[in-house]
């Protein structure tokens, strides 16, 4: 369990990668899965929920691969892709989240795929 923390859940940064696969990763005060500075990695099965920042947030060259996670009930988006942000994102389950499910701006630029987003009431994508 990843959870309770004082900043992200899991952030990965500067080149860093890994396999982060079947965690919990909730109520975090900041977002629950970052990937900044060119970072990567493999996010699969994880269930990602009520954190403060939102669920998902892949920055500044980044370009992580999130696929069949839960990602559900964050204070902001479910995912956002920012500032030149990239990643492969496939068979997730983004719903119930308070702003957007899914958020591209500033040149983010991800590969979204059979994705299910529902039930956030600031719109799917």
């Amino acid at each position: 369990h990843v959870q309770n923390g004082k900043g992200n859940g899991i952030w990965v940064k500067s080149s860093g990668l890994g396999l982060y696969r079947k965690n919990k990763i909730h109520a975090n005060k900041a977002a629950g899965c970052k990937v900044s500075d060119s970072g990567g990695g493999e996010f699969d099965e994880n269930d990602v929920a009520k954190n403060g920042a939102g669920g998902v947030l892949i920055t500044s060259k980044s370009n992580p691969h999130f696929h069949h996670n839960k990602i559900h009930g964050n204070t902001l988006s479910g995912v956002l892709v920012s500032f030149c942000g990239f990643g492969l994102l496939e068979k997730n389950h983004i719903y119930g989240n308070l702003g957007p499910g899914f958020i591209t701006e500033m040149q983010g630029n991800p590969t979204v795929k059979h994705n299910e987003i529902s039930n956030g009431p600031a719109g799917g994508v």
